[in-house]
């Protein structure tokens, strides 16, 4: 195989994993349902090789479950699961904001700055909140200058952004959470390391007490 058409493998391979990580994401695929090869590969006029190579790499990023008779499983998290994954992230972001607030430059603070001004912008559109909340955060993460923390980080967050999502949609937590953001991005202008990190862990713990509010059966109401 020439190194061309293995670039256009990797290529074809990264769409499918995007589309599903989305699909899953948003709702379209709930915990428990399977993903089956041939039906995807049929699906986005495919080989089966490329739709593989892309389940495997949700599963790694622990989107999707292998079974052995079943094959790949949409992931349906316990309480205890999640609570131990939301506790791990909240470790993290804080490390990747404190990092921020010590070193991003005066164009990362720029990026920050207009990732919340857009997510302020949303407040009125969960749906949408939720997008930006994620640019938010991805724009906090380049600012910590840190390759190998921020894919530790995204891992998590893809683990419980399905549930995630749904925790925003409840009445008054859009607010909550922006609240938050608000204390993050002046804690981060104003270079105070200590308030960012904490800021971040608590962000993510009231998260965290939202969705096990709600929280039935691994699968958020």
């Amino acid at each position: 195989m020439t190194d061309r058409n293995t670039k256009t493998i990797h290529t074809v391979q990264e769409v499918i994993a995007d589309t599903l990580r989305r699909s899953i994401v948003e709702g379209e695929y709930k915990p428990g349902d399977r993903l089956i090869q041939d039906e995807l590969a049929e699906r986005y006029g495919v080989s089966r090789i490329p739709v593989r190579e892309a389940l495997r790499t949700l599963s790694a990023e622990g989107l999707l479950t292998f079974h052995r008779r079943r094959g790949a499983i949409v992931t349906a998290l316990s309480r205890e699961d999640l609570q131990e994954v939301m506790n791990i992230r909240s470790v993290l972001e804080g490390m990747a904001t404190r990092l921020a607030a010590e070193r991003a430059t005066p164009e990362d603070l720029e990026c920050i700055r207009e990732a919340f001004h857009r997510l302020e912008a949303a407040r009125d559109d969960p749906a949408l909140y939720f997008q930006r909340n994620s640019e938010f955060h991805a724009a906090i993460l380049d600012a910590a200058r840190s390759p190998r923390l921020k894919e530790m980080v995204m891992n998590i967050r893809n683990t419980v952004e399905p549930v995630a999502r749904r925790y925003l949609i409840v009445p008054g937590r859009v607010h909550v959470a922006h609240s938050d953001h608000e204390t993050i991005l002046t804690v981060i202008e104003n270079r105070d390391a200590d308030a960012a990190e904490r800021a971040a862990r608590e962000h993510t713990l009231h998260v965290l007490a939202g969705i096990l509010h709600d929280y039935v059966g691994g699968e958020a109401t």
